[in-house]
């Protein structure tokens, strides 16, 4: 089976690409085309996808990169691509950071998929500017299908302010406690997860105040989150790393900062963990990340309810590479052998946590 290209002719260079590798023996019976092993069942969620339409919505000029185009019809043939049913499963949009918090093609993309794919499930995570939005504003985004806010630390490639992310997180739950099935969404260090937390506020919440990563020992940021009156859903594998990406080699991977706290913090249900974009946590793309394997599969083991799975495409780029880049230069998506990466993580969960990571814990999180 020849692999998915999606090439936006107005640019060049904006390639994406889904490369099958294997194929069953046998046809499927469409045409007498073959399908890929490791499909995503019926039902499944892919729980972070970004829209990026120009035809639609411009980009923010204070971005800090450039994307290329990856439009509605790009997502649906990728998503229909990774489907043992030929069609493409449900959908959770997230906010893609060029945009910032204009969520003007996120909210078209829904009614699109609402009105022109209705077997599609769509749920999306917004961005939004707390000082701004109304209470009626988030409201209207509940009703076309927003289930969160997503607080992303690590678009931009700087340091990570660790007190400006608590602040964040106490501020966006505090705006959303009251709308069904919000959670908020964050991306961060995994040293993140291991903050110390401290000066206290009025109330059961905490301020995260950060001095100096380096020296961190306390997981007081446990606190934080436990305080929080919403669940976290933490992307990328919750910025866990494999072994290609930790000093020395990472013998050590299971025992990375940050692990444990996130682990317990799924423990007490107040974190689910998205298993994705896992080039964001390893250098070994020829063999599809492999050494996210022990780590995937000790996630499972311990929290097998507290997981998801997400594509991350269009597979955009790495935030610590476009401190010095260009706005008028298109940033290139990534290629990514997206089934071989499913395998991968299919041998990794087992048969059970495969069927819970794919389709029972996100429709018990998005619907």
């Amino acid at each position: 089976m020849a692999g998915l290209k999606y090439s936006n002719n107005s640019k060049k260079g904006c390639v994406m690409k889904s490369q099958h590798l294997e194929t069953k023996a046998a046809a499927d019976g469409s045409g007498g085309k073959t399908r890929p092993t490791s499909l995503l069942p019926e039902g499944a969620f892919d729980t972070h996808v970004h829209v990026i339409d120009s035809a639609i919505g411009s980009f923010s000029p204070n971005r800090s990169y450039t994307p290329c185009q990856a439009p509605l019809e790009g997502l649906l043939a990728f998503a229909s691509s990774i489907s043992a049913t030929g069609r493409p499963c449900n959908q959770v949009l997230v906010q893609p950071s060029p945009y910032a918090v204009d969520n003007q093609v996120l909210i078209a993309t829904l009614k699109q998929l609402k009105t022109a794919h209705p077997e599609v499930k769509a749920r999306a995570i917004a961005v939004v500017d707390l000082a701004q939005v109304t209470d009626d504003q988030l409201r209207t985004m509940h009703d076309l299908g927003v289930r969160g806010l997503r607080i992303n630390a690590q678009a931009s490639g700087k340091e990570v302010d660790l007190a400006q992310l608590g602040e964040a997180l106490l501020q966006a739950a505090t705006r959303i406690k009251l709308l069904p099935e919000w959670k908020l969404q964050t991306f961060c260090p995994p040293e993140a997860w291991d903050g110390q937390c401290l000066a206290p506020l009025p109330g059961p919440s905490f301020f995260l105040k950060i001095k100096n990563l380096s020296v961190l020992t306390s997981t007081e940021l446990f606190d934080l989150i436990q305080s929080l009156p919403v669940e976290l859903i933490a992307d990328h594998t919750g910025g866990l790393k494999g072994s290609s990406k930790l000093e020395g080699g990472g013998a050590g991977s299971l025992q990375q900062r940050g692990m444990s706290t996130l682990i317990r913090l799924a423990h007490e249900k107040k974190v689910f963990i998205k298993i994705s974009g896992l080039y964001r946590s390893s250098c070994r793309v020829g063999t599809n990340f492999d050494d996210m394997g022990a780590l995937i599969s000790k996630l499972a083991e311990e929290v097998p309810d507290q997981l998801m799975w997400a594509s991350d495409w269009p597979h955009t780029g790495e935030g610590k590479d476009r401190l010095h880049g260009a706005l008028d230069v298109e940033e290139p998506f990534r290629e990514i052998d997206d089934v071989g990466v499913l395998r991968n993580i299919e041998k990794w969960v087992g048969p059970s946590v495969w069927q819970k990571m794919m389709v029972d814990t996100p429709r018990k999180v998005f619907l």
